[in-house]
């Protein structure tokens, strides 16, 4: 009956409908060759709900798949960024220290100009090279040096913001040693008494140090200790330079450096004139 109506073998029912393709194989007119399968549902879920649930994973999927991307970009992008901050503040911490031995060697500069005024205008020609002879022939004994070392401190608070940070974590790093060396000194010096065949032990004897030797243990030639000045004092101004981003801190001390002694911390060097001829510009991209 099927073969009367015109039915082939391997085609599809019914007329083509598309002369183009007689045979119906395009993709847009394909009509069914085969019958369709019939597919035992075995649970209680509703006509369609298989192909819902096939849809939500496949697009779960693709989620993951994107936001897996997406962390593995932000992850190297962390990374990087974090690699040059760390790079930023060991490069700003390498500015504090040129900014402050420039700042101590004017420092001292303008004082040596100051005494040595003073000493023209009181003594006579005569006294004043007598005095400088008699004190580059004397040398300085290491407590002098750590008294007038000492002299020349100051409260961290008139520090240059641009390197305050620095002097306030070295001056806490001597601290911490002093707080060793205390707990070092009163386990030495303890009661004799408490300790068993004492004549047998080593023993710690000041008279076995030399003058070097309390001065880095804290102490001047005559075994007086030196002290550090605790500055625990909340620092808002440090704490509003500090919150800065590393590059913004790095700039104002590379500006500092150029305005005030002409010297570039990218090409390394002092200029003799504020116009700098030679140095290539302000930033290190600029060095390159």
């Amino acid at each position: 009956m099927m073969a009367k109506l015109g039915f082939k073998p391997g085609t599809a029912l019914g007329k083509d409908r598309s002369p183009e393709y007689p045979s119906g194989i395009d993709e847009w007119n394909r009509p069914l060759t085969e019958p369709l399968n019939v597919v035992v549902k075995e649970d209680r879920g509703g006509i369609g709900m298989d192909s819902e649930k096939k849809r939500k994973i496949r697009e779960q999927a693709e989620l993951d798949t994107k936001r897996a991307k997406v962390e593995e970009g932000d992850f190297r992008e962390r990374v990087r960024r974090e690699r040059e901050e760390k790079r930023t503040e060991a490069m700003f911490s390498a500015a504090q220290k040129v900014a402050e031995r420039l700042d101590a060697e004017e420092s001292e500069q303008e004082e040596e100009k100051q005494v040595d005024g003073q000493d023209q205008r009181e003594d006579s020609p005569k006294e004043f090279v007598q005095k400088e002879a008699k004190l580059n022939s004397t040398p300085l004994h290491p407590s002098a040096a750590s008294s007038s070392s000492r002299r020349q401190t100051k409260p961290t608070s008139q520090i240059n913001i641009l390197y305050r940070g620095l002097v306030r974590a070295r001056e806490e790093n001597l601290r911490n040693q002093q707080a060793r060396r205390g707990l070092y000194q009163s386990l030495s010096t303890r009661n004799p008494a408490l300790i068993p065949n004492l004549e047998n032990l080593p023993t710690y004897s000041e008279s076995d140090l030399d003058a070097d030797d309390r001065l880095a243990l804290g102490r001047t030639a005559e075994g007086e200790i030196v002290e550090v000045e605790s500055d625990e004092d909340e620092d808002e101004e440090l704490n509003e330079f500090n919150a800065l981003s590393p590059q913004e801190r790095l700039s104002r001390l590379v500006v500092y450096l150029r305005e005030k002694y002409r010297y570039c911390f990218w090409c390394k060097y002092r200029y003799e004139t504020d116009e700098m001829e030679g140095c290539p510009g302000l930033t290190e991209d600029d060095h390159d």
